[in-house]
């Protein structure tokens, strides 16, 4: 009960540690990713590292993702659920990207969490 909740160990079978840390936004605006693909989602973590906050982070099999702010509840949710963690080890989750505009007229990136299936539009990255 304790230990599940409490253990801050990485709980994703895949180590991304060695990876390099990039944000979406530059990952799409270089091409690297594109608005609407679905990457595969090999772990992920928030940290405090950052000069800004509290960050959330995705891993996929080439980056350590920064994500924005509004995603750091969703990452807290899988990290809290041992079945969702289960899904993200089995394969089964998925990150679709998507574009929005800020109040300020800006493109933004984000994305949520969705079903991975391997014959979707996808990327390996």
């Amino acid at each position: 009960m304790f230990s599940e909740r409490f253990d801050r160990r990485n709980k994703f079978n895949f180590d991304g540690s060695n990876l390099p840390y990039e944000k979406l936004s530059h990952l799409v605006e270089a091409n690297i990713f594109g608005e609407g693909e679905i990457v595969q989602v090999l772990g992920m973590f928030t940290h405090n590292k950052s000069k800004y906050g509290k960050t959330g982070v995705i891993v996929t099999g080439k980056y350590n993702i920064d994500v924005p702010d509004h995603l750091i509840p969703m990452i807290e949710e899988v990290l809290g659920d041992p079945m969702l963690i289960a899904g993200v080890n089995e394969g089964k989750c998925g990150f679709c990207i998507r574009s929005y505009q800020d109040d300020k007229n800006i493109t933004r990136f984000s994305g949520s969490f969705v079903d991975y299936n391997p014959t979707d539009k996808k990327i390996e990255g």
